[in-house]
């Protein structure tokens, strides 16, 4: 896979499972990796679409979509 194709792997990712309800930053880097490896994905290609730490970008990713979203 491309760094583009892992990087609309990981949007399609956070959209599928941020979008609907909030998760552990932990919990939810665990799965995605989980979820990663299976489609192919490498620790290190999913480290370098997440700029860095996954649980620190799933958690700023579930920031930006709860503010989208505004209170209920």
């Amino acid at each position: 896979m491309t760094p583009e194709d892992v990087g609309e792997w990981l949007d399609r990712w956070v959209e599928d499972h941020l979008a609907v309800g909030s998760l552990d930053p932990q919990i939810a880097a665990a799965l995605c990796r989980t979820q990663a490896l299976e489609a192919g994905i490498s620790d290190a290609q999913l480290t370098d679409a997440a700029q860095g730490d996954l649980a620190t970008f799933l958690a700023a990713e579930q920031a930006d979509i709860q503010a989208l979203d505004g209170p209920f």
